[in-house]
């Protein structure tokens, strides 16, 4: 438009500048600006980034590939109904449920991964489904064995019939390190006649099932542990309680198939004991008797399957278990331990997140 018309310019790191242009019709004007530079104060700018673990960066790095099923903590929490695992999975999977097989019918088994490490394989009763969706970053769900990924892919513990499901938390390294149950507890020593005290440990999680380590020392009696005709062929007197100890590592995890799944418990565990042989009793040729030495340690290696119930109070839960099991006892063989009833409590040390 012809006239005289004002040009202000501005840039970041100048002060404004301005001139005069006059335009004739028709015209076309090249103009110079100087601008003087000057120091300025902007706003602060905050920037948030999300630091992703480990493993978050595997999970991004597969969850596009066509012959397995993925799902973001965005696609979970549009999901119509999303309250656990089995829910999201029985959502994702094309036919309906993820948990049935094609043809409807038996249920199909799949190996649970959680960050990396097997919880063990599950076919009926899925507990470790059960995790806490607030906790999830993501999943994969793997319905073949072939299209597992190759690090997963173990046909010895998961069979070739059997698919995966990788579950990836949201909790840092720093939580998931630190999660820990302690437990003491006192009652009769399976099979061994008087008493028992332990201390045991296992990780977080306590509805998947995870492994347990448990020790114990108490008294105990020859006499039932090794039959009445061993223990008198070996010389053991009837009232003399020698020392145990024990040390057992099994998993443990909830219950199959009974109710309060969130409480009763399972475990089996494989483990070794050693028995510090007891006074012995020996007999003068004119028929008095009298005490001689120590005889050499027995030495046990069995398992034992125990059931239990948990009360689930927070930080600190009491429970209460029976236990049985066998053991190969040297110069006895194998005996059936007979049942046992403890009374404990459990301590979390540390925890899983919010």
């Amino acid at each position: 438009m012809p006239g005289l018309h004002e040009l202000r310019v501005n840039y970041v790191g100048f002060k404004p500048a301005s001139l005069n242009v006059l335009l004739q019709a028709g015209d076309t004007v090249e103009v110079q600006v100087s601008m003087v530079s000057v120091v300025t104060e902007l706003e602060p700018v905050t920037v948030f980034g999300t630091r992703l673990t480990r493993e978050q960066i595997e999970f991004e790095s597969r969850r596009n590939v066509p012959w397995g099923y993925s799902f973001t903590r965005a696609q979970i929490d549009s999901m119509k109904y999303a309250g656990t695992v089995q829910d999201v999975v029985e959502q994702g999977i094309p036919w309906g449920t993820g948990l049935a097989s094609s043809s409807g019918g038996a249920r199909r088994c799949y190996a649970i991964y959680l960050d990396g490490r097997d919880t063990d394989t599950f076919g009926g009763n899925l507990a470790t489904l059960e995790y806490p969706l607030r906790w999830l970053y993501g999943m994969e769900v793997y319905v073949n064995y072939h299209d597992i990924p190759l690090k997963y892919r173990d046909p010895f513990r998961v069979g070739h019939q059997c698919g995966a499901i990788l579950l990836w938390s949201n909790l840092t390294p720093e939580v998931l390190a630190v999660p820990t149950y302690w437990t003491g507890a006192v009652g009769a020593a399976p099979g061994v006649g008087q008493w028992s005290a332990e201390v045991a440990w296992r990780p977080g999680i306590p509805e998947s099932y995870v492994t347990v380590a448990r020790g114990r020392v108490g008294t105990y009696s020859p006499y039932k542990l090794l039959g009445s005709d061993a223990a008198a062929g070996e010389g053991f007197l009837a009232d003399v309680r020698p020392v145990f100890v024990s040390f057992y590592v099994g998993k443990q995890g909830p219950a199959p198939l009974l109710p309060w799944s969130d409480r009763l418990y399972l475990r089996f565990a494989p483990g070794i004991s050693f028995y510090w042989g007891g006074p012995v009793q020996n007999f003068e040729s004119d028929g008095t008797d009298f005490n001689v030495g120590q005889i050499a340690p027995f030495f046990g290696i069995g398992g034992e399957l125990a059931l239990g119930y948990r009360i689930p109070t927070g930080k600190i839960r009491p429970w209460l278990e029976t236990r049985t099991g066998g053991e190969l006892i040297t110069r006895t063989g194998l005996r059936w331990l007979n049942v046992a009833v403890l009374l404990g409590l459990e301590f979390e040390v540390g925890g899983m997140g919010p």
